[in-house]
Parts: C-alpha cells; sequence; structure tokens
C-alpha cells in the first residue's frame, strides 16, 4: 500500500508539473516572433525602420523599383522595403560584378567567365560563356548588355550580348582602355569612352554607336581622363577629375568649368549640373556653364542621388535632402534609393530604411 501511495503521488507531481511546463511553453510560443522580427524596430525621430543586418566588404547593394538587391558573392537577396526577404538564391563567386537594369539582375563571374542573367524571381534565366578577361558589364535600357574585357595586348574590347544573352557583335580598340559606356535612351545611342594611350599624351575618344552597333560618329580629345559622361539630345557632359566639358549635340564646345579641387561625381537634373568639387563642395552650373549656386557641407560628402526634382546628398555620417539633414552615430557604408522615395542605408551591423519627403 505503501509504495502504491509513493507511486500515486509521484503520478500526480509529475502531471501538475508538466501541465505548467506545457503552459508556460505555450505562453513563450504565443509571445515569440520570428528572430528577424526582433531584430527590426521603428526609429520615430526619422520615421524609420531599422534591422539588424551583416554583411562583409564585397557586399554589392542595387535598387530594383521598390525593393533591394544584396549580393555578397555567395547568396543573392532580394529584400522588400521593410527589410523583410523575399528570395535568396546560392551562387558563390569570388570576384564578380553585378549592375541591376529594370527587372533584371545581371551578375559576372571574371574567374570562370560567366555572364548571368537573373529575372525578379530570383531565377537564372540564361548565361553566356566567354573566352576574354571581362572587367566590367553594363545593362542598357534596351535590353542588351555590354561586357568590357581586356586582354594582354593592350587591346580593350566589349562583347555585346542581346536580351536572351545571345553575341551580337564582339569589337575591339587597339592600345585603349575602356573608361565608361552611356547610353543615350532618347535616340538609342551607345557611347563608349576608351583612353588612348601613346607615348606623348593620353587621347579620350569617344564612340557613338547606332542600335545596330555602327559607328555614328568618333571624337577625340587630348589629355582627357573621362570619369563620367552625360549625353542627351542637345549636349555631351564630359567629366574629368580635372575639369567639366560641356559640348553641344555636335560635340562643339560651349564651357570648360575647372575643378577647384577634384571633382568626384556629377548629375544633371532640370537643366542643371551638379558638380561635387573635393570632398565638401557642390557647385550647381547652367548648360552655358553659368555658376548658379554653392553649397558647402561640414560633413564628407561621398554621393549624389537624384531623387526629381531634389538630390540628395550622402555624407560620411549625414544625409542631406531639400527639407532636412539627418545625423547618425555610425558612418554610412552603402546607400540606395528606391523608386517609392526610400532611402536605404547601411551601417555595420544594421540597416535602416527612411522615407524621403
Amino acid at each position: 500500500m505503501e509504495k502504491q501511495e509513493r507511486l500515486r503521488i509521484f503520478i500526480i507531481v509529475s502531471s501538475v508539473l508538466f501541465a505548467i511546463l506545457l503552459m508556460a511553453n505555450l505562453v513563450k510560443a504565443k509571445g515569440t516572433v520570428d528572430i528577424k522580427e526582433t531584430k527590426r524596430k521603428v526609429n520615430e525621430k526619422n520615421n524609420s525602420i531599422v534591422s539588424s543586418f551583416d554583411y562583409n566588404a564585397k557586399t554589392v547593394v542595387e535598387p530594383l523599383k521598390n525593393e533591394i538587391i544584396i549580393y555578397d558573392g555567395k547568396n543573392l537577396v532580394k529584400k522588400n522595403d521593410k527589410f523583410k526577404n523575399i528570395f535568396e538564391t546560392r551562387l558563390a563567386i569570388n570576384d564578380f560584378v553585378m549592375k541591376v537594369e529594370q527587372e533584371d539582375i545581371y551578375i559576372l563571374d571574371k574567374i570562370d567567365k560567366i555572364l548571368y542573367k537573373i529575372n525578379k524571381d530570383g531565377e537564372i534565366v540564361s548565361q553566356a560563356k566567354f573566352m576574354e578577361s571581362g572587367q566590367n558589364i553594363y545593362p542598357l535600357k534596351n535590353g542588351d548588355v555590354l561586357l568590357s574585357y581586356n586582354t594582354n595586348v593592350a587591346a580593350d574590347g566589349i562583347i555585346v550580348y542581346d536580351s536572351d544573352m545571345k553575341q551580337k557583335t564582339n569589337i575591339n580598340y587597339p592600345n585603349s582602355l575602356i573608361s565608361t559606356v552611356n547610353f543615350e535612351e532618347s535616340t538609342n545611342t551607345i557611347y563608349v569612352s576608351v583612353q588612348v594611350n601613346n607615348l606623348a599624351d593620353i587621347t579620350n575618344t569617344i564612340y557613338a554607336y547606332n542600335s545596330n552597333y555602327e559607328v555614328q560618329s568618333i571624337n577625340s580629345y587630348k589629355n582627357l581622363l573621362t570619369i563620367e559622361m552625360i549625353n542627351t539630345n542637345n549636349s555631351k557632359l564630359i567629366l574629368d577629375p580635372t575639369r567639366l566639358y560641356i559640348l553641344d549635340g555636335k560635340y562643339k564646345n560651349v564651357a570648360t568649368i575647372d575643378a577647384q579641387n577634384s571633382f568626384a561625381g556629377m548629375v544633371l537634373v532640370n537643366e542643371k549640373i551638379y558638380l561635387l568639387d573635393g570632398n565638401k563642395n557642390v557647385r550647381i552650373y547652367d548648360k552655358t556653364g553659368k555658376l548658379l549656386e554653392e553649397k558647402a557641407f561640414k560633413d564628407t560628402i561621398n554621393k549624389m542621388i537624384l531623387d526629381m526634382p531634389q538630390i540628395i546628398y550622402i555624407g560620411t555620417t549625414s544625409v542631406h535632402t531639400q527639407n532636412r539633414t539627418m545625423e547618425f552615430a555610425k558612418d554610412i557604408e552603402k546607400s540606395v534609393l528606391l523608386s517609392n522615395n526610400k532611402l536605404v542605408l547601411f551601417f555595420k551591423g544594421n540597416v535602416e530604411i527612411i522615407p524621403i519627403q
């Protein structure tokens, strides 16, 4: 009897303990949310979303409409404007270049010599293998993508692929280095800027091609190093670290603007040219070369983003818009603007998504 009584008490106590543990687990489960959700909070000061996020030095970030494309050489991730995952695709590449155009993602594998085209759902829809040493890619709004390559005989070139990643042409530039490629959508003109290295000087040559990649014009300029180029119907803007060349539609010189320090960026909006001169000054000109305005910042400005009709200035620890200045405790390491006017700032260890007015 004594043994039976002890067994009965043990069963009762065990049942009570099990019930208590079960209730505790139910309460815990009800209050638990996804780990990623617990790391997301709202910054009321900026009316923004802040999420924990770790990334490596190779990580590249690009906007795709209202979404964010992130690639680190291992995983291609697409997130929405609340920084929640839409897809994650495994793709291991040691040395790569990633670009986004419209709804397509292009990734260049420089070692295995493969160019991937990936759709908005993260699926590899086509790819192209090549023999040359690929260096950069330039997706165009007409659906073509240009792969720039170099050779061991001092001759850069471009391979042109169509929207199905079929090769259209291969253009070689003897004794030249490709500096940039630009596309003028209104006339469907492709511009390729190359540096021709002679013993005496450096000549910058700009080739203009039609949609069949037939040369329409060739214009050369001595001692010019193109870092950026903007082409419109009636004007050509060629930015060198030391000066800006403003040309008309027929490449005739309209004005030349010298840098006070060193030009680091250019944006064209509403017929106004914004020039980042040095790291804390922006000068604004019209297309005749007339100075309209100068802006001086306390913080180092690393990037200018066009957000029609304003410019967003991204500093090391600050963001300047038309209506306000935002200061941050940590350095801004990467930044992209989504098409719904949400600015995505990457800091060490976290991301902040801020709506821009």
